[in-house]
């Protein structure tokens, strides 16, 4: 077993622990049949990227990760692994969605989440000349939903409104320092440090972060939020703080 494995299972096994949901990003390409069957235990999901069809997914990932993906996604399903496909629409691939959103479906893939291109990362350079406007990741999503309910998919579809989440996330550093970050930019507000002061007390105390428009995620797919929120986007979901309660704990 590579030492990359015996890492992430002596964290995953450290996160269990705590009783918090553990959600494990991959583009896919590694996820072999004994990974997943030693991972699936402690995970609440996996996502899973993809950029578009075959051509232009392995033009972003690199040849032949296409395949490998899909044969993740695969392996993912006959674990029993909850399974989130993350899809960034651009204007390199937007006339692909639809046949992504398909592809999820015929797969039995449980939940496809859109997010919009950010300015972070491989985002950065890129992002001016393949970005859309929200208006049209809006569009998209709807036509999404429109084929889900035409087509009987079963398949969950969701949409994130990063443009609306700034201050909304917590970003904390491996030297224990909690930002706020933004989606739009590289700036993180600084807002406490729990080697001295709990989240929660961060969170509640420090003026980095936008509690009116904050969702409170109590798992990755139930949402609570501020009413205002709930009305105007039902359907939002971002990767925000979990306040994690455990029963009976010692004083």
């Amino acid at each position: 077993m590579s030492s990359i494995i015996d890492k992430l299972l002596y964290i995953l096994d450290r996160l269990s622990n705590i009783q918090v949901g553990i959600i494990l990003s991959s583009n896919g390409t590694l996820i072999s049949e004994d990974l997943a069957q030693m991972i699936k235990k402690y995970l609440t999901s996996i996502q899973i990227s993809i950029d578009g069809k075959k051509e232009t997914h392995d033009a972003i990932k690199g040849k032949g990760c296409f395949d490998q993906t899909i044969e993740s996604i695969k392996i993912c399903k006959r674990n029993d692994i909850f399974l989130q496909v993350n899809l960034v629409p651009t204007k390199k691939n937007i006339s692909e969605i639809m046949d992504v959103a398909y592809l999820c479906e015929s797969l039995g893939v449980n939940r496809l989440q859109i997010f919009p291109l950010i300015p972070r990362g491989g985002g950065i350079t890129v992002y001016d000349d393949l970005r859309l406007d929200p208006q049209e990741i809006e569009k998209i999503h709807d036509k999404c939903l429109n084929a889900k309910k035409r087509n009987k998919w079963n398949i969950f579809i969701g949409l994130s409104r990063r443009h609306l989440a700034k201050g909304s996330c917590v970003l904390i550093k491996p030297n224990g320092k909690v930002y706020s970050p933004s989606y739009d930019s590289s700036d993180n507000v600084y807002a406490g440090d729990l080697r001295n002061r709990s989240l929660l007390n961060i969170w509640n105390e420090s003026n980095a972060f936008n509690k009116k428009n904050h969702l409170l995620q109590v798992n990755p797919y139930q949402i609570i939020c501020a009413k205002s929120m709930v009305a105007a986007h039902p359907d939002a979901s971002y990767g925000v703080f979990e306040k994690i309660e455990k029963p009976n704990n010692k004083k």
